[in-house]
């Protein structure tokens, strides 16, 4: 059985995938912010370059549970494991992603102009937003606050599959998430459900979870035997399929069964590559991308701050306006990159640490009175 250990390729990964949803946020803000010249940009002209970047998310969600039965393989069916597993995930989750939503709150209470998604202070839809459920605001916003929050309503309702299967012994997960996900997959086809929850519940983006807990499966009872050239084939097959559609496809915001088998099916190839094969598996990553994977979760966060706040700047200094669209999002992308590191380094990091510090002398009393 594998050991435990940080995985360095899945981490550079995640760097990856974190910084292709920047690519394709910055290319929009430098849309609005300069429309008449986004048209000399090649992330433009190539097709709809941009839009590889979305496929991030798809990445992040089968890395997500990869990396959940990868870390708890064998707390399955152990006292305590669920409960322990979602405090464990919502100290990592919640408090940046609560502090910056409190910073968006406040933006929006001071200048609603900031926002292009949101303009009123929906009570109901803030509270909402704070406790990671869907719902469409009074205006018709069907995002959260914080605009990227919409994924991590995906991941927490993940978790709580997860944090359920875990009351049972490990072979009742794949079972379990291939029914359960496949049925509510069944039901949204059927009924095309249009309250945002309902739609979470039967989003096909849910089997994204299932194939990376599928993969951290195997690599964790030892199916780590991928031979490097069908490994290879996997990964450019894989990013091949991602260009052909933003590419060629008659829609790039591509969403239901489309978008599973044009991202998400290749999302899993990658992964599963990069972990089933023994001579990828213990890639060395430069240490700068390393960092990036580590810092994934702020510069995720953050940088939906960092990117208008650099296209004011733009639009104030004339000789960075006059910047080639291109040299505008490469340098949207590095400050992004850099601004989350600081906050990673700064904010999350001290943070997390602090709560898990706080939780540990919990946990251990909870354990012994339960074994008491």
């Amino acid at each position: 059985m594998a050991a435990v250990t940080k995985l360095e390729n899945i981490q550079a990964l995640r760097a990856i995938a974190a910084l292709g949803v920047v690519l394709s946020h910055a290319h929009s803000r430098v849309e609005r912010t300069y429309p008449s010249l986004i048209s000399e940009s090649f992330v433009d002209r190539f097709g709809g370059l941009s839009w590889i970047g979305h496929a991030g998310v798809d990445l992040f969600f089968v890395i997500s549970g990869f990396i959940m039965i990868y870390v708890h393989f064998d707390d399955f069916g152990t006292r305590n494991a669920p409960f322990q597993f979602f405090v464990k995930r919502l100290i990592r989750i919640v408090p940046i992603y609560w502090l910056l939503s409190a910073t968006a709150l406040a933006l929006l209470f001071i200048e609603p102009s900031l926002f292009y998604h949101a303009r009123s202070l929906d009570v109901e839809w803030i509270v909402s937003s704070f406790l990671f459920f869907p719902i469409r605001s009074e205006t018709g916003v069907t995002t959260p606050l914080l605009g990227l929050g919409w994924t991590l309503n995906y991941e927490m309702y993940f978790y709580l599959i997860f944090a359920f299967c875990l009351f049972f012994r490990r072979s009742f997960l794949l079972p379990f998430m291939l029914i359960f996900f496949g049925t509510s997959i069944l039901i949204g086809v059927l009924i095309s459900p249009y309250k945002l929850f309902v739609i979470l519940m039967t989003n096909w983006l849910l089997l994204e979870f299932f194939l990376g807990c599928l993969i951290g499966y195997a690599f964790r009872s030892g199916y780590n035997k991928l031979p490097l050239p069908l490994a290879v084939v996997l990964i450019v097959s894989a990013v091949a399929t991602i260009l052909a559609w933003v590419t060629f496809g008659p829609n790039h915001e591509i969403r239901g069964l489309p978008r599973f088998l044009w991202w998400g099916l290749p999302a899993a190839s990658i992964v599963a590559a990069l972990v089933l094969c023994p001579r990828l598996v213990d890639l060395k990553v430069p240490k700068w991308l390393l960092e990036l994977g580590n810092a994934s979760y702020s510069i995720y966060l953050t940088h939906i701050f960092t990117l208008p706040a650099l296209a004011l700047i733009q639009t104030r200094v004339d000789h960075i306006a006059l910047l080639h669209p291109d040299a505008a999002i490469a340098v949207m992308i590095v400050v992004s990159a850099i601004a989350g590191y600081i906050f990673y380094r700064v904010v999350e990091k001290p943070i997390t640490r602090l709560l898990t510090k706080r939780y540990r002398p919990m946990a251990s009393a909870r354990q012994k009175s339960a074994t008491g």
